[in-house]
């Protein structure tokens, strides 16, 4: 985690956030406009990874960071945001409440920001389908009709469908079968210090102030050196970090998508 952007009003957010946007369908775009204006409601930390392999998987948005990506298409780019800049819009924090219920929160907010940049962004920029992904996705099989609330809740029913009993014959619900698993994992890999992000991310929320915030990530980023010494990455929570990419890693080569390469 290095080149911290401390990022304290709403003004400040939207024009860096804007910034990072790279095509025009979501420059234009009202839907995504308000997408960071939502995003936009507290201080926010961008930064880069010193440690890609590990920090790639690592859900540093959950703390009040998040990681700015460099991707080949620009389309890819502008669609990491959405999910990202989902999570973080619609995140709210409890340190008291108890570990399932913390769960249940996060998987929600995956759930959410999973169906806004992977199903729902297509409707609310159109045209957008054929300049991300080279190869079928889930959201095709609903595309072409009216987003209307009867195809939302459509939508919503059928992805946790697929989360709990996917077909074994389709291999995308099989996928989203797999990463609602791989989310299970992730909150097990966070079952003894998962209720210190929550309270270092409510006080956030309650004072407004980044510096503490800050020094609290940095302080965690120390363990780091002594976890491995030979790498002097800038990773909080090296340990998770380090756990969960490993299970990602394995995820991946069952679950990853087959590009085409002819």
């Amino acid at each position: 985690m290095r080149d911290i952007v401390r990022l304290d009003n709403a003004n400040d957010i939207r024009g860096f956030t804007r910034k990072l946007l790279r095509t025009d369908a979501f420059r234009r775009s009202e839907w995504m406009a308000e997408l960071i204006d939502a995003f936009a409601q507290r201080p926010r930390l961008f930064f880069r990874y010193t440690w890609p392999d590990i920090e790639w998987s690592h859900f540093t948005t959950w703390m009040n960071a998040i990681a700015i990506r460099d991707y080949e298409n620009p389309t890819i780019s502008d669609l990491y945001l959405v999910h990202e800049l989902t999570h973080a819009a619609t995140l709210e924090y409890e340190a008291g409440a108890e570990f399932s219920g913390w769960y249940r929160k996060m998987t929600t907010n995956e759930y959410r920001a999973s169906l806004e940049s992977e199903v729902f962004v297509y409707f609310h920029i159109p045209g957008l389908r054929g300049d991300s992904f080279p190869f079928a996705i889930w959201a095709d099989r609903f595309l072409g009709r009216e987003l209307t609330e009867d195809l939302r809740a459509e939508v919503e029913a059928e992805r946790i469908r697929a989360m709990r009993d996917p077909d074994p014959f389709d291999f995308s619900e099989q996928q989203i079968a797999a990463y609602a698993r791989q989310n299970f994992r992730w909150a097990n890999v966070w079952r003894e210090s998962w209720r210190e992000v929550e309270s270092a991310c409510e006080n956030l929320v309650l004072s407004r102030d980044l510096e503490p915030h800050v020094a609290w990530l940095r302080s965690r980023m120390a363990t780091t050196r002594s976890f491995h010494a030979d790498l002097p990455h800038e990773v909080p929570f090296p340990a998770e970090a380090l756990t969960f990419a490993a299970i990602v890693a394995e995820n991946r080569k069952v679950a990853g998508n087959p590009v085409p390469t002819g």
